[in-house]
């Protein structure tokens, strides 16, 4: 089985903030459970997350031991940062690991594309952008895999009492799940639609429907209210919007540099 490479950056320094860096990749199980990187200073911290290659048990636990020692604060620049580029996994893993990054109020972003299961993770940040055509979906389905999200068998539904109750458990706490996350009336019945073996790319138009990009109102009021505090000028909730909008478009080349992305990120929500 191939080995997982994980790469643990040493703590960067960084404008308003300590940046600790992890890069995820978690295809397969790895053959000897590695170190996170160390706890850092509680105090002005960004914990940044690269999360590459397939969601599976393997990366929730990684995430759960990365994060349970993090304070759990609504503040700008965020406690935990995460960037997506997966293509799916596991679904269950997917949506605990959603929870969690909403736990710790994550800002989450989609640097290149997140699709199928992924999706479930983004859902879970406080602060969600990415980039156009980035959002992937389609039909969930019922499989047999390892702890890495290697489909080891795929189960028919319909022809299987067992898988089909299976599938209609991960329907029902999806909604559950979106629903409590925020996303528009009808998300999870868009995913349903779709043909279980192909990604459909959800257009501008989809994502502003369902509520995909943005904040949730409690994180907007918060960051509102702290850029105020630290600014000279009066910010009010469209100016954040606004600048929001803009994160990617800027700050996407320094995807693979912690400290500059966080950097660069900060620089453009505060500006003027």
């Amino acid at each position: 089985m191939p080995r997982v490479r994980q790469l643990i950056a040493v703590l960067l320094s960084c404008y308003f903030s300590l940046v600790s860096h992890i890069s995820i990749a978690a295809d397969t199980a790895p053959e000897a459970e590695q170190e996170v990187a160390p706890l850092i200073n509680r105090q002005s911290q960004t914990l940044v997350i690269n999360i590459q290659g397939k969601i599976s048990k393997i990366l929730l636990e990684k995430i759960r031991k990365t994060t349970q020692k993090l304070p759990i604060e609504d503040k700008f620049p965020p406690t935990l940062l995460v960037t997506l580029d997966s293509n799916g996994g596991d679904g269950e893993a997917a949506l605990e690991i959603g929870k969690i990054l909403r736990t710790y109020h994550a800002h989450v972003m989609v640097t290149n594309r997140c699709g199928s299961a992924c999706v479930f993770t983004y859902a879970g940040g406080a602060f969600r952008t990415s980039l156009p055509s980035s959002i992937g979906i389609h039909q969930a389905r019922v499989t047999i895999s390892d702890n890495g999200a290697r489909v080891i068998k795929e189960l028919d539904a319909s022809k299987n009492e067992t898988a089909q109750n299976m599938l209609n458990n991960f329907d029902r706490k999806a909604t559950e799940y979106l629903d409590q996350m925020g996303m528009g009336v009808g998300f999870y019945e868009r995913i349903q639609n779709q043909k279980t073996k192909e990604l459909y790319w959800l257009d501008e138009k989809e994502v502003e429907k369902f509520k995909l990009n943005g904040f949730t109102n409690e994180a907007l009021s918060n960051i509102t209210k702290q850029l105020n505090e630290r600014s000279n000028y009066y910010v009010d909730q469209n100016k954040v919007l606004m600048n929001s909008q803009n994160v990617l478009k800027e700050c996407v080349y320094y995807k693979n540099e912690p400290n500059n992305f966080v950097k660069c990120y900060v620089g453009v929500m505060t500006r003027n």
